[in-house]
């Protein structure tokens, strides 16, 4: 069985993000998903009206959607990682 256009398109795009170093896949991920958490949960507590506008301990506060945006970024390296493999050999097999 001949692989996909969309598994193809995925290990030409994966090869292609291989070819520069994980770290700066890390950084740039990790800082999109911090941005993103803290803008949803900033509308979030808009709509729950539980804001606080002080900010009471904003290095805590932004530690927090960092770690948590490193966690979703390994998450997606290693899942893209994992498919890229298998794909691989599934495409070695065939050959």
């Amino acid at each position: 069985m001949s692989q996909s256009t969309a598994d193809k398109r995925f290990i030409k795009e994966w090869e292609l993000q291989r070819k520069g170093s994980p770290v700066g896949f890390f950084i740039l991920y990790t800082i999109i998903w911090s941005v993103i958490l803290y803008i949803a949960t900033f509308f979030f507590s808009l709509v729950l009206r539980t804001i606080d506008i002080s900010f009471v301990v904003p290095v805590i506060r932004i530690a927090k959607f960092v770690f948590v945006g490193l966690l979703i970024t390994m998450v997606f390296y290693y899942k893209g990682q994992y498919r890229y493999y298998k794909l691989k050999a599934k495409a070695s097999e065939e050959l």
